[in-house]
């Protein structure tokens, strides 16, 4: 009886074995599908820098006095300011803004004084604070030729914002158009409109309603 050879693996077994092996390391292509994201986009308008140091500086000079004179004769702290058609809170501001986007789009109606501008210190503030600004001040525009402005202002902003109204970390503002403003609704007016394309025809059709853009991504291969 011959003896057993050792070692020797059949030529039909060597085959299979670098057939599974080539199988397994071919790289294989996973395509996901994924929902375009609008909110991701950067839609804060352009300002040049002198233009935000003098909208802070005009801002200074006509809101410190107002909240000055009310400190000093303690009455108690409420949302809107001594001023009227100023107003500071990010809670209170978000939640006045989606009431004015409901009461232009048609949802609802109240009495409320609509904002026109938005001051943000935007460098200061966290990307969940501000991300959902330039959306929300679009809806709650009233129409494509008066839309609320929404305004970057430049860093060290929060201290100065702080110390005209007496909060500490007061981030974001927002004032309604009036005319003892004058002066500063001036130089707000120059920035920029906020751009979201996606959104123009809310003004025209509020509740029309669009497919969802869907793409391909073709991530790394696994």
């Amino acid at each position: 009886m011959p003896p057993k050879s050792k070692g020797i693996v059949k030529k039909t077994d060597q085959a299979m074995g670098s057939s599974l092996k080539a199988k397994n390391n071919k790289k294989k292509q996973v395509f996901k599908a994924l929902l375009d994201n609008p909110f991701t986009s950067n839609n804060w308008p352009f300002i040049q820098p002198k233009d935000s140091e003098d909208i802070l500086t005009v801002f200074k000079v006509l809101i410190k006095p107002h909240f000055n004179q009310v400190n000093a004769e303690d009455k108690p702290k409420i949302f809107k300011s001594p001023h009227e058609g100023v107003y500071f809170g990010f809670n209170s501001i978000v939640e006045t803004l989606e009431r004015q986007a409901s009461n232009f789009r048609g949802k609802k109606k109240d009495s409320i004084e609509p904002l026109k501008y938005l001051l943000v210190c935007k460098n200061e503030l966290p990307s969940v604070m501000t991300d959902l600004l330039p959306t929300l001040c679009f809806t709650a525009s009233k129409d494509q030729n008066d839309k609320v402005k929404l305004i970057q202002l430049p860093k060290g902003s929060m201290e100065v914002l702080s110390n005209c109204i007496g909060k500490p970390r007061c981030g974001i503002i927002a004032l309604n158009k009036r005319e003892e403003f004058e002066s500063l609704n001036i130089l707000m007016d120059k920035v920029d409109d906020i751009t979201i394309p996606w959104l123009n025809d809310i003004f025209n059709s509020p509740t029309q309603f669009y497919a969802p853009k869907i793409s391909t991504n073709k991530p790394n291969v696994v």
